[in-house]
């Protein structure tokens, strides 16, 4: 969130948003998906706050505590990990700026070249045709997910 970070004018920031009802499905596809040591590592003797429990079988179960529960004081959501909401809110009130540009993951989804475009004219980045195909091409869900299966 931007009351986590030093504000700059002259940096450009990307702030991504998506539709709170996504962000819960993922939130229970990862964490349904946590084995014993996913679940030791977040739940080390160093991390603030209340142990991560297990995922409950019912997911209706985890949207009541994530809709109406902050992990942190300052949340209104997003237990038992951060707030969505919060996080986009720290940025949505500067949108007025002109250093700031937001965009929406499933627009992102629907047309990742014209979102890659965007990206590009925001920052003023000097990409040629090739360079922003290549960008798509390498930024898809299944070329990251394959990338990431190759590592060692």
């Amino acid at each position: 969130p931007l009351d986590g970070l030093p504000y700059y004018p002259e940096v450009k920031y990307l702030i991504v948003g998506r539709d709170t009802r996504d962000v819960f499905m993922s939130l229970l596809n990862h964490i349904s998906s946590y084995t014993d040591t996913a679940m030791g590592a977040l739940n080390s003797p160093d991390r603030p706050g209340d142990p991560m429990p297990p995922c409950p079988e019912d997911p209706r179960e985890l949207w009541r505590e994530w809709i109406t529960r902050g992990w942190f004081p300052w949340e209104s959501e997003g237990w038992p990990m951060w707030s969505n909401l919060h996080h986009t809110q720290t940025y949505w009130k500067y949108r007025h700026l002109p250093n700031f540009k937001f965009l929406h993951y499933n627009d992102m989804l629907a047309d990742l070249e014209g979102s890659v475009r965007e990206i590009v004219d925001f920052t003023g980045i000097d990409a040629d045709d090739a360079t922003v195909a290549r960008t798509v091409k390498n930024t898809t869900f299944a070329n990251v997910r394959k990338k990431v299966e190759e590592i060692p």
